[in-house]
């Protein structure tokens, strides 16, 4: 008796295992979390508002959720377990209408939000467009939070990346900015509308999907032409893979095909950490040893955004419509597909990942 109360303690104590879920929004306005062992949305929280819910930013223990909805206009957070609204920001104030387009991010201890913002001023006759700015909010300001301290920010700002040390902001757009987290200064700009290679033309890069979690990589595709090469000559067009290390700020241009398909986003397998996967009409599998692509496959419909388990076993597919494809990341065949109710789609919502203890139901 004495040991299995011993037992007993003992199991009390130890932390409770993680769990893989995914956070992605759906038309109309909806939250929802999806346990995918059990391949099946377990929490799903109505969003005041109006419109499709756009980039979501996650804490790193999992807990809360702020979306990015009400037309780019309103910044709300979730508390995952209750399903409770306990923070919400409306940017716009006075006569200045504020937009949030797509670039927004809780830091790492989850004590601010940082959100970028394309202001105007509607004045009786005429719109003055005001400069772009990041301003940042305390997320334990509740539900009518007014920015704690705002810095100017280049235009064309698409993505917010938190580092692992809390200390550096990176924010990408025409160009990788790396913000200093305590003063709002720019200590650094990583070449990338400008990148320094000679006879490249500058890249184009689609950066909506801020997904780097497993892995603390952001990686994205890019593509570009070489200036000393003909059009349609071998060569000519590259699609390569942008990655941005987290931890170490390391950033890499690495080409690896003559450009074929059109790829929205990508993810890192957090595991065997050279293998990336891409999405869009078709899902790349690309080896960064190569580089060299491993696979592609044409997809039953477009997805807009991937994602990946936290043993890389695992790949998700989703946006766009109202299902997630789940893959095997070795044979890359389709094992699952999970449904998200209400049958409404997810257009370009982010699809973030969070490993924490077991959700409720």
């Amino acid at each position: 008796m004495r040991y299995l109360v011993f037992l007993g303690v003992l199991l009390a104590a130890l932390p409770a295992l993680a769990r893989d879920y995914l956070v992605v929004g759906s038309k109309p306005s909806l939250l929802h979390v999806v346990d995918v062992a059990a391949r099946k949305v377990v929490r799903t929280i109505k969003v005041p508002g109006r419109g499709a819910i756009f980039t979501i930013s996650t804490t790193d223990d999992g807990k809360t959720a702020y979306v990015l909805t009400d037309g780019l206009g309103t910044i709300m957070g979730f508390d995952l377990d209750s399903g409770k609204m306990t923070f919400r920001a409306n940017l716009s104030y006075d006569d200045v209408r504020v937009k949030n387009m797509f670039a927004m991010a809780a830091t790492r201890d989850g004590k601010e939000l940082w959100s970028y913002q394309s202001r105007t001023r509607l004045k009786p006759s005429e719109y003055e467009v005001l400069d772009t700015r990041i301003a940042v909010y305390d997320t334990a300001a509740g539900k009518d939070a007014k920015p704690v301290r705002s810095f100017p920010a280049p235009r064309g700002l698409s993505a917010l990346l938190p580092s692992t040390d809390g200390k550096t902001m990176y924010a990408i757009g025409w160009e990788i900015y790396a913000f200093d987290t305590k003063t709002g200064m720019i200590k650094k700009t990583i070449g990338l509308r400008h990148w320094d290679r000679p006879n490249f033309a500058s890249p184009d890069a689609l950066v909506m999907w801020p997904n780097y979690s497993q892995s603390n990589v952001f990686v994205s595709p890019y593509f570009t032409v070489r200036t000393d090469k003909k059009p349609g000559e071998p060569g000519f067009a590259i699609t390569g893979v942008m990655t941005l290390d987290l931890k170490t700020g390391q950033h890499r241009f690495i080409d690896y095909e003559d450009t074929k398909v059109l790829i929205f986003s990508m993810i890192m397998n957090p595991v065997r950490r050279n293998e990336v996967y891409g999405t869009y009409t078709t899902m790349s599998k690309v080896d960064l040893n190569g580089p060299k692509l491993v696979k592609r496959f044409n997809q039953k419909h477009t997805y807009y955004t991937v994602n990946v388990s936290s043993d890389g076993k695992e790949l998700y597919a989703g946006g766009t419509m109202d299902d997630i494809a789940v893959f095997d990341t070795r044979t890359m065949d389709q094992i699952a597909t999970i449904m998200i109710p209400g049958g409404g789609d997810m257009g370009a919502s982010s699809m973030r990942m969070i490993s924490r203890p077991a959700l409720s139901e």
